[in-house]
């Protein structure tokens, strides 16, 4: 298998539908990266899948809550609340659209800039210790995701019984 560029969407210009046309031919899937709230990661996203209808990857998406200013990539969420907003959006995303394979957090364990006392992800870089309050937030919308996998396991079970 063979992934696409892992362009990082967010910081470049789009895809363009002749490139799109081009890795079509190499790549078998598209990996992006995406940083930011749901609705900018939809918005990045619509021109791509337009012209792209393989599986697609958001490899490394996400948002920091950062003490200090945000790594390059980074995205930064005013409060723990934007985070779980952009967290739960990005596992309904996924849900909802198919050609989302999966997607890698960026931030779990991150240090922007090299500085250890500027902590963005839900594992303080100081301690090693999780952070609580953001844990807590992945742990709620991990279990959602799997009860919601098995639901819609079970309606399409009960289509194919009939």
């Amino acid at each position: 298998m063979i992934l696409g560029d892992r362009k990082t969407l967010h910081l470049q210009p789009p895809l363009q539908p002749w490139a799109i046309d081009i890795m079509r031919r190499y790549v078998d899937v598209l990996s992006v990266n995406v940083m930011g709230p749901p609705d900018t990661v939809y918005e990045l996203l619509e021109l791509v899948t337009r012209h792209w209808d393989g599986p697609i990857l958001l490899a490394d998406t996400g948002a920091g809550v950062y003490q200090g200013e945000p790594a390059k990539a980074g995205y930064q969420a005013r409060d723990v609340a934007e985070f779980e907003a952009c967290y739960r959006g990005l596992m309904e995303m996924s849900l909802d659209h198919p050609q989302i394979i999966g997607f890698a957090w960026c931030g779990w364990y991150e240090t922007p800039g090299g500085h250890p006392n500027l902590r963005s992800g839900i594992v303080d870089c100081r301690t090693d210790e999780p952070l609580a309050d953001r844990l807590a937030i992945v742990t709620k919308w991990n279990h959602w995701m799997a009860r919601e996998f098995e639901k819609r396991a079970t309606k399409s079970d009960q289509r194919s019984a009939r």
